[in-house]
């Protein structure tokens, strides 16, 4: 979406995909998190130790001040291109952060793929994960 220009989808996916990898994976990986008042998800699971502070930053400045303007279409939604495609792209540069340290792999050689956290990986069988790949740029 960003590559094409679609900018308000793109903050809008961006964060949808970041509030369900923090409130429903995560949270569901780790329901022991313990919270605080006021607290996001993403400050449980760093308090938890289940994420970074960059990862927590992460989802922090995807939400940002304009979830709820980009969630409900409110009028507070900025309308000038280059604010626009700006909010876009450090949404897709933090949810890339966030992916990277969730899902997050080594190749070895001869081309053994190694997860460096297994846990958040499906298992098919002995030795085997379901995986779908994108190239990283």
């Amino acid at each position: 979406m960003f590559r094409d220009g679609h900018f308000y989808g793109c903050i809008s996916v961006a964060q949808a995909v970041g509030e369900a990898l923090a409130t429903k994976f995560l949270m569901d990986h780790h329901p022991a998190a313990e919270s605080q008042p006021g607290d996001t998800c993403a400050e449980k699971l760093f308090r938890a130790g289940v994420i970074t502070d960059g990862c927590r930053l992460a989802f922090l400045r995807i939400r940002g001040d304009d979830r709820n303007d980009f969630h409900h279409l409110n009028k507070e939604v900025p309308t000038e291109g280059v604010k626009l495609e700006q909010r876009a792209e450090e949404c897709v540069r933090d949810l890339y952060e966030i992916e990277s340290e969730i899902f997050g792999y080594d190749i070895s050689l001869p081309g053994e793929v190694t997860p460096r956290r297994l846990e958040y990986w499906p298992k098919v069988g002995a030795n085997m994960m379901q995986v779908f790949m994108r190239k990283s740029y």
